[in-house]
């Protein structure tokens, strides 16, 4: 009981500062944008204002989510196709052989970005209830998964690297900048409204998951006096209590701590989640 109660706690931490990355990503990737334009002010309203619409989305149901999820899947992807594209003809110039000396890799910041770009496929079991033959639709989905993963990442990838050859420069919202040089102003409007896109539809679904295990965590009587957050709304059939207490723990750690921090902390987190299950 104790092991099972320590690996709950263990998890809701986790959690919230998974969800936390989500808020400082968008806003990133608006930064990135607007250059000198931005400000702190700016930014707290955007994370807020982020984190309030999938919230609402959630609370009205798994429905509603699921369809805005795959929706956004595929208007994510549009852009990463134009950047793409417009790469095409600099790729022969690509020089394939060429790396970054092993000694000026921040190695304490790759690796959990590694290992978090590569996670949470475990979070969809969660929400296993209210999938339908959710043995089929799981199967389905991860033998799709495998196969777009490696295309969805390499390929933007070598295109960005026909024009971006200081690697030192990348970091959150580069992506940006990316498609500016490879298509113009155009590329990179698009280029930032799918990696906001990517942002929202990671933490609505996020939401949607965690907000679940709060729940069943809570229903067990796993976390002492927090049996409340367990029923679900008669209206709308979400665990409503447990969507905003989750949506308000991860909008905190969004304001307190940066992206690299949150993707750090949760890599960390989540891989010693693993040892203890």
């Amino acid at each position: 009981a104790g092991i099972t109660t320590a690996v709950s706690w263990w998890t809701l931490f986790t959690n919230i500062t998974d969800n936390a990355i989500y808020p400082n990503l968008f806003v990133d990737n608006l930064k990135a944008f607007m250059g000198h334009h931005w400000n702190d002010q700016l930014a707290l309203q955007a994370k807020c204002t982020f984190v309030v619409i999938c919230m609402v989305l959630n609370i009205v149901g798994i429905e509603i989510v699921g369809k805005f999820s795959l929706i956004l899947s595929v208007c994510i992807q549009l852009p990463f196709v134009a950047l793409f594209v417009a790469g095409l003809p600099s790729m022969p110039t690509l020089h394939w052989l060429d790396h970054t000396p092993p000694s000026t890799v921040n190695w304490q910041l790759f690796l959990p970005l590694l290992v978090w770009n590569l996670s949470g496929f475990d979070s969809a079991g969660h929400v296993v209830e209210e999938v339908d033959d959710p043995a089929k639709s799981f199967g389905s989905a991860m033998r799709t998964l495998l196969v777009i993963l490696p295309l969805v990442y390499g390929l933007p990838l070598l295109s960005a690297l026909t024009v971006a050859h200081d690697y030192h420069k990348w970091e959150d919202g580069y992506w940006v900048e990316v498609g500016s040089k490879l298509g113009g102003s155009w590329l990179a409007s698009a280029v930032l409204f799918g990696g906001c896109l990517c942002a929202f539809g990671y933490m609505l679904s996020l939401l949607c998951t965690t907000s679940r295990a709060l729940q069943q965590i809570a229903a067990a009587g796993l976390v002492p006096k927090a049996r409340w957050l367990a029923p679900l709304n008669n209206r709308f059939a979400t665990p409503v209590r447990a969507i905003v207490v989750q949506a308000t723990f991860s909008l905190f750690f969004a304001l307190c701590f940066d992206f690299e921090n949150l993707v750090v902390l949760s890599t960390i987190l989540y891989s010693l989640r693993l040892l203890l299950v």
